[in-house]
């Protein structure tokens, strides 16, 4: 309902003046923008690694157990991936959708995807 009435919650830290929708989705922010708060932890022998977001733990976590949930299934590729964003970026290699585009003089070369585009960057 709140969002309708289209109240807004602003954060006060350091003049940051983000706005949020929600009390919570401010409150996510500090915790993690501002205060640096890393309550997830990896309990996995000699990882050690913190996460501010549950869900950066769960992705997290597929790197030590190998879990690929997210399936191509164009003509039938097949290909898995631990991250949604992989495989979006997979998705668009087949489509060939080429969305970020070099900025330098007489270059009109596009990428796929941001790191493809600052290899390049890189390389030339």
């Amino acid at each position: 309902m709140k969002i309708h009435l289209n109240v807004k919650f602003i954060c006060d830290f350091n003049e940051c003046n983000k706005s949020f929708q929600s009390k919570q989705h401010l409150f996510r922010h500090k915790s993690c923008v501002h205060l640096n708060e890393r309550k997830f932890k990896c309990n996995e022998k000699n990882c050690g690694n913190n996460f501010s977001l549950k869900s950066n733990l769960i992705r997290h976590k597929r790197i030590h157990s190998g879990e690929k949930p997210f399936v191509c299934h164009f003509n039938d590729c097949n290909k898995k991936f631990s991250d949604s964003s992989a495989l979006r970026i997979h998705m668009k290699r087949h489509l060939n959708i080429k969305s970020h585009k070099c900025i330098h003089n007489n270059c009109n070369k596009q990428f796929v995807s941001s790191s493809d585009l600052h290899q390049h960057i890189r390389v030339n």
